[in-house]
C-alpha cells in the first residue's frame, strides 16, 4: 500500500479497499498504522478526498540521518568486535550490508 500510495500520492480509501480486497474499514485502519512511518494525511470530502502522500517523501529517497548513522555504526562496531553471541553470522551478514550502502 506504501508503494501505491507513493507512485499515486493521492488514492481514496474505497480505491485502496477495491484494489487490496479488503474493506474500507480495514484501509483505514491500515492507514492509521502507516501514518507512523509515512507523512501522508487524509483530507474528507466527496471530491478530491482522500489519502495524499506530502510531496516531500518518496520511499526510493529516504535515508538516514547523521545521529541514526552514528548509531548504526556504534551498534555495527559493538556487535563485531564483541562475540557476546547476541548476532549469529548470517545476522552479522545482514548488519555489514546495512552498513556497506
Amino acid at each position: 500500500m506504501i508503494k501505491i500510495l507513493c507512485a499515486r500520492r493521492h488514492e481514496t480509501m474505497g480505491n485502496l479497499a477495491l484494489e487490496f480486497g479488503v474493506s474500507v474499514r480495514t484501509v483505514q485502519r491500515d492507514i492509521s498504522e502507516i501514518t507512523t512511518i509515512v507523512p501522508i494525511y487524509i483530507k474528507t470530502g466527496r471530491y478530491g478526498g482522500g489519502v495524499y502522500v506530502m510531496d516531500h517523501f518518496n520511499t526510493h529517497t529516504q535515508r538516514l540521518n547523521k545521529d541514526e548513522i552514528k548509531l548504526l555504526y556504534r551498534i555495527h562496531t559493538y556487535f563485531m568486535s564483541n562475540d557476546n553471541g547476541y548476532l549469529n553470522d548470517e545476522e552479522k551478514k545482514v548488519l555489514n550490508n546495512i552498513i556497506a550502502r
